[in-house]
C-alpha cells in the first residue's frame, strides 16, 4: 500500500474543504493519521503500488475525491446500500469538484471522467470493499 505524507492529507482536507465536498459522518472528525492509514491513492486495494500509483498520479485530480471514498470504504458496518452510497457520493464530488476547479467546457470532460471512476467501482468494486 502507497504512503502519503500527513502534508499530503492535509493538503488534500483543504481541497475538501474548499470545494465544500460531500463527505461522510466521521470523516470531519477522523485525524489525518486515521486518513493517512484509510488513503490508498486512486484504485483497488487488489492493484500492486506501482500501478496504483501511476493511476493517483494521471488522475490526481480525483485525489480529494479519492481520500473521502476510501476513509468511506474503511468503515464497519458493510452493506451494498452504504457501498452504492459511497460510489454515489465520489460521483457527487467528482462533478462538484470538476465544476468549482475546471474552467469553462473542460469541465464537462472532467466531470465525465469522474463519473466513469464512480461507476467503475460500482460495477467492480464491490468484493473489494467487502475485504477493506
Amino acid at each position: 500500500m502507497a504512503k502519503y505524507s500527513m502534508g499530503h492529507i492535509r493538503i488534500l482536507r483543504d481541497e475538501i474543504r474548499t470545494c465544500r465536498l460531500a463527505v461522510p459522518e466521521g470523516f470531519s472528525a477522523a485525524s489525518d493519521e486515521d486518513l493517512c492509514k484509510a488513503y490508498n491513492g486512486i484504485g483497488p486495494d487488489a492493484w500492486c503500488p506501482i500501478l496504483r500509483g501511476l493511476v493517483t498520479w494521471l488522475l490526481a485530480f480525483f485525489e480529494a475525491v479519492a481520500l473521502i471514498h476510501d476513509f468511506e470504504f474503511g468503515c464497519p458496518g458493510k452493506s451494498y446500500a452504504r457501498f452504492t452510497a459511497a460510489n454515489l457520493r465520489f460521483a457527487y464530488n467528482a462533478v462538484r469538484r470538476a465544476v468549482i476547479r475546471t474552467p469553462g467546457r473542460h469541465a464537462v470532460k472532467v466531470a465525465a471522467c469522474g463519473l466513469l471512476l464512480a461507476l467503475l467501482c460500482q460495477l467492480f468494486g464491490y468484493s473489494g470493499y467487502c475485504k477493506v
